[in-house]
């Protein structure tokens, strides 16, 4: 039987740390800039494609961010190099290599006002450059 491979960006991250728990008939090689097993820059887009092309996974979990919401208004480029065109790197990665992306965004795309809870068919309207950077995301993996 083929082993069912998922390569997980931002595997150090607050999401990542339970990967290894839920996919654990799978094996998850667990990537990010620092503290995992493998180290990538998911900025880098040679070092993506090479990651992608060398561990052949069936699935990316893209997971990797720019969190820090205050660093990402005071720093636009650090923010959109990783939340917009990093995951770029990650989605034309998936694509030449026939692996499928999953990618994780945030609730900060929306604007908060609504008083019921949101769902993908709702406009999106982000208040900060955070969510701004994470929807420029979407729009790549899209």
């Amino acid at each position: 039987m083929k082993e069912k491979r998922i390569l997980v960006t931002g595997a150090s991250g607050m999401v990542g740390n339970y990967v290894s728990q839920v996919f654990g008939d799978w094996h998850p090689i667990l990537t990010d800039i620092e503290h995992a097993p493998y180290g990538l820059d998911i900025r880098d887009r040679n070092a993506v494609r090479q990651a992608v092309g060398d561990f052949k996974p069936e699935f990316v979990l893209h997971l990797g961010a720019a969190t820090d919401v205050d660093r990402c208004e005071e720093e636009p480029e650090w923010a959109y190099k990783t939340n917009a065109f990093g995951t770029e790197n990650v989605a034309k990665a998936c694509m030449e290599f026939d692996a499928t992306v999953v990618y994780v965004s945030t609730a900060a795309v929306f604007s908060g006002d609504k008083n019921e809870p949101y769902t993908e068919d709702d406009e999106a309207k982000p208040t900060n450059l955070y969510g701004h950077s994470k929807l420029a995301g979407e729009h790549y993996v899209s």
